[in-house]
Parts: structure tokens; C-alpha cells; sequence
């Protein structure tokens, strides 16, 4: 199946609420730190080619998770976030329809699940399961010598883990979608917003505050934050209705900097903030710079 090589884990629609008055993303780069901050547009930011095209043996693409399911999520989420964006805008919550709701529950899940770091930090786990169940099959019915080949060849498994996270990004828990189906929407806006006074965005841009030992979703201490605009911010929140508060300079410096933390590449409106951004994290982490999160 033939389809669009240029993937974007971040949609462009989402990215662009974060750009200048131009269109310009500037953008920093962790693991080009000597480039410092460049210029992007959405359409060539936070993009890799056949990130989610899922390959056979025998070499047939399928690039499905893309084409068919991620176009039509970021499709549907775009109108639902402009009206978010929006109703913050005019100090109002959003008041989504059950149908929107269930969009923005969606899109919020797979915004954790579709990005380069979470496929990376999932990979040891995902190849151990693979073999776990492989092992388990082999006691029942013993893998022929070509079989056990495939099983030592690291380019194969490569290929296998791949398709395996291509394939997990489109599956929805359950469990964690019936918690923020639950919750309210709680929205962070910045009043009279300013290019040095803004949201970021990350290539890992959802960001979990919580305390120690109390990690769970349905904690109502945990925040799960998703930047939506240079001046919107959105987390679940506990309560019987959605909730709109002025984000004062403390709480942008905490969300952006997190972001920062987890993420490869960060982007925003203005150069300023991004270079304060890095300049404040490397100076006692200076290590981090130069390396893929």
C-alpha cells in the first residue's frame, strides 16, 4: 500500500497554535544543541519519515496508522480544540458535546502514545513481552530451525518490535480513557499573553505532575497538562464541571520547563523564551545536551 512518507507525530494543526505572527516555530534541538535556535514551519517540524508505516517480511508497507486512523483522529480533535482554545479565550470553559468529549478523551490517549520518545521508552518492555510470548508458544508447539533463526535475527525482531508499536499506538485502554472520560476539562489560559510569556511545545508534549507514590491517573493530586496554544493549556480535572483559570508566570515555567525535560525537540512563538528555557536547564545539566532524551 503506497501512502504519505512525511509522518507527523505532532499534527500540524496542533503545532501551528504555538508558531509567530509569521508562522515560524522557533525550535531547539537536544541532540543538535550547537545549532541553538532555528526556524521551523509546522509542516516540517515534529516529522519523520514512515514513523508509522508498518513493513512485512516480504517488504509490503502499510502505512493504515497513519492514513486512516491518526488523519482522521487529528481531523476530528481540530475543530475541538479550536473551540477549546477559544471558549478560553473568552474566559469561558468548553463545554464540549458528549461526542466532543469523546474526541478530546481520544486524542489526549494517543497524544501519550504516538510520539519517538514513548515508542523508545517502550521498546525494551515491548521486545520482553514479544519473547515472553514466544516462549510461551514454543513450549507447546517447538519452533522449527528456521523459525529459531528468525528468533536470533536482530534485524527481524527490529522489524517486529516496530510493527508492534506502529500497531499499539491506534489501541485504546480502557481504563485509562474511562478516567479522563470521567474527569472535567480544567484549562490554564495566559490573560494578555505575550511572545516571552508563553506556552511550548514539546515532541513529547503531555506532561504528568504528581507526588511521590501517588502516580495513578485517577489521583485527583495528578495533573496531566497538553499545551494547545502559546496561551492554552488543558489538564483532567476532578468536579462537576470545567474549569478556567488565569496561568500565572509560575505554573508556565513549570509546565514548559517539564516539557523541556521530556521532550527532543521543543518549539514556540518566541526565541526568547526557548534559549531561556534551555539556558536555565543546562547550566546545571549540561550532560543532557547533545543526547536524544
Amino acid at each position: 500500500m503506497s501512502g504519505p512518507k512525511r509522518h507527523h507525530y505532532i499534527a500540524q494543526m496542533h503545532s501551528k497554535r504555538f508558531a509567530d505572527p509569521d508562522g515560524i516555530l522557533h525550535v531547539f534541538d537536544s541532540r543538535r544543541p550547537h545549532k541553538g535556535v532555528q526556524k521551523r514551519t509546522p509542516r516540517n517540524l515534529f516529522v519523520e519519515g514512515d514513523f508509522y508505516t508498518q513493513v512485512d517480511g516480504d517488504g509490503t508497507k502499510d502505512v493504515s496508522v497513519e492514513t486512516e486512523f491518526l488523519a482522521r483522529l487529528d481531523s476530528d480533535a481540530s475543530p475541538v480544540i479550536e473551540k477549546i482554545v477559544n471558549a478560553a479565550r473568552r474566559g469561558c470553559p468548553p463545554n464540549l458535546s458528549v461526542a466532543e468529549k469523546d474526541v478530546w478523551v481520544e486524542f489526549t490517549y494517543i497524544q501519550f502514545k504516538r510520539v519517538p520518545e514513548r515508542r523508545e521508552k517502550n521498546k525494551e518492555e515491548i521486545l520482553q513481552e514479544m519473547r515472553r510470548k514466544l516462549d510461551f508458544i514454543g513450549r507447546f508447539q517447538p519452533f522449527s530451525d528456521r523459525e529459531l533463526s528468525i528468533l536470533d535475527d536482530e534485524e527481524t525482531m527490529e522489524r517486529l518490535f516496530r510493527n508492534s508499536s506502529i500497531q499499539n499506538v491506534r489501541m485504546t485502554s480502557v481504563k485509562v480513557s474511562g478516567v479522563l472520560s470521567e474527569k472535567r476539562i480544567g484549562v490554564a489560559v495566559i490573560r494578555k499573553p505575550k511572545p516571552k510569556r508563553s506556552f511550548v511545545i514539546g515532541s513529547n508534549p503531555v506532561v504528568k505532575m504528581s507526588n511521590p507514590g501517588r502516580s495513578h491517573l485517577a489521583d485527583p493530586t495528578v495533573e496531566v497538562w497538553l499545551p494547545l496554544a502559546r496561551d492554552v493549556a488543558v489538564t483532567p480535572c476532578p468536579g462537576e464541571r470545567d474549569k478556567v483559570v488565569s496561568a500565572n508566570d509560575r505554573h508556565i515555567r513549570e509546565i514548559n520547563k517539564s516539557i523541556f525535560q521530556q521532550s527532543t525537540v521543543i518549539a514556540g512563538c518566541s526565541r526568547e523564551v526557548i534559549e531561556s528555557i534551555v539556558g536555565d536547564y543546562s547550566e546545571n545539566n549540561s550532560e543532557r545536551l547533545g543526547h536524544a532524551i
